[in-house]
């Protein structure tokens, strides 16, 4: 299907096991809530506008494009990553969902969450965020950064990097953007961190370019 949904000014947008090519999602505004669950295909497709809330549950994304914002939008790699035993991991080649080709240049990827592993190693990033993959190497350097620093938010950037910057292997890749915060006053927080977790993943080359 080869559609034009410009405007999107239904509130509810749901589309399951659906194949989408060449279709334009535009002026999408905060309210809309679009749900891609399980389709086959979405190949050459544009969201542009403010895209909250989103979800690409384990919907095959492939040369797509993404402007404007995303704000707590949620995607899937892997159907059937809850079957796994501990330790055991879908590669690549095996996932559902490849977000093969997916440019984000032209957005701002804020508090968005890549799971069930999401590989983000073919994505064109935007410049506004980090995108890395989450090695122990990677978070043994964004701790050592830290610990060796004068900030005085030493404490709070050390308890934030334990719990949302360890290595998992449901989730191979993060993105980071420096108002990944919901609370205002957390803002120095969020800024200080942004930049420590792009030094880190610059110094051990993990960060997408």
């Amino acid at each position: 299907m080869s559609c034009s949904f410009a405007g999107c000014k239904y509130k509810w947008g749901d589309f399951i096991g659906a194949t989408l090519k060449d279709c334009r999602f535009t002026q999408i505004k905060k309210n809309v809530r679009l749900k891609f669950n399980r389709c086959k295909s979405l190949e050459n497709c544009l969201f542009s506008g403010e895209i909250y809330k989103a979800l690409f549950w384990y919907s095959n994304l492939k040369d797509c494009t993404f402007e404007g914002t995303l704000y707590d939008c949620s995607f899937y790699g892997a159907e059937k990553a809850g079957d796994l035993r501990k330790g055991e991991i879908i590669p690549p080649e095996n996932v559902d969902n490849r977000m093969d080709g997916v440019d984000f240049s032209k957005a701002d990827i804020i508090m968005c969450n890549f799971w069930s592993f999401c590989y983000l190693d073919k994505v064109k990033p935007s410049k506004n965020n980090c995108v890395f993959k989450v090695t122990d190497e990677f978070h043994n350097c964004l701790l050592s950064i830290i610990k060796n620093s004068d900030s005085p938010l030493k404490e709070e950037l050390i308890k934030e990097a334990k719990s949302d910057y360890a290595p998992h292997a449901a989730t191979p890749y993060k993105v980071a953007h420096p108002k990944d915060f919901l609370y205002p006053e957390k803002a120095e927080l969020a800024q200080a961190l942004y930049d420590l977790v792009c030094e880190a993943a610059e110094a051990t080359g993990c960060r997408v370019k």
